[in-house]
């Protein structure tokens, strides 16, 4: 497991055995958002320094900054494949990292702020929840917006997983079923923020 004291180290211990693995020192801001590899081989991070780190968990590395980002991350989450990252921001925009070259893969359109984001475990799906009470699965061949599952819920939706055969998508009190991960396209699907906020799937 993955934690943060709400500094700039993140610690790192091992459950089974309950016990304190590690320490990293990232240096720079706060840490305000952090993910682990699907692998448990390196993680990503960044916080109110505003770049994004990149750290091998097999030696005793501190953190390769991968991109600087235009506000503080709410969220991040890593590809399955490591290639790239998604995290939110503070001013509602998410957007994708290529973590080789550094460059923007894409940028989601402009919302509420999403809390929680994370990839399906075949690389296919981005799937992010908002202060606005919804769920909204993308694809990732083309980051366009496939669905978009609308709540009246207090407080927003503050987390949103994958089942792991990626059948299943859950956040709180509900459960959708995607069909083996074959999302059909939306072709209905508004394209404007605006229009976005009035659409129910």
């Amino acid at each position: 497991a993955v934690l943060n004291d709400g500094s700039a180290t993140v610690h790192l211990f091992d459950w089974s055995h309950s016990q304190l693995v590690r320490t990293i020192g990232l240096g720079g801001g706060r840490v305000t958002a952090l993910a682990l590899a699907s692998d448990g081989r390196s993680l990503i991070a960044s916080g109110t320094d505003r770049q994004l780190r990149r750290v091998a968990l097999g030696g005793d590395d501190r953190g390769r900054t991968v991109a600087s980002l235009p506000a503080t991350p709410k969220a991040l989450a890593l590809a399955p494949d490591g290639s790239a990252a998604a995290r939110s921001l503070e001013d509602g925009r998410v957007l994708v990292i290529d973590l080789v070259s550094g460059a923007l893969r894409a940028t989601l359109p402009r919302g509420d702020i999403v809390g929680d984001l994370t990839f399906s475990r075949d690389g296919r799906w981005l799937a992010t929840a908002s202060i606005d009470s919804a769920v909204r699965l993308w694809s990732t061949s083309d980051w366009t917006l496939q669905r978009l599952f609308a709540h009246d819920q207090s407080g927003g939706v503050r987390s949103v997983q994958f089942s792991v055969d990626g059948e299943r998508l859950f956040w709180t009190g509900h459960e959708i079923g995607l069909g083996s991960g074959r999302v059909p396209p939306r072709p209905d699907v508004p394209a404007t923020p605006e229009q976005l906020l009035g659409f129910i799937a």
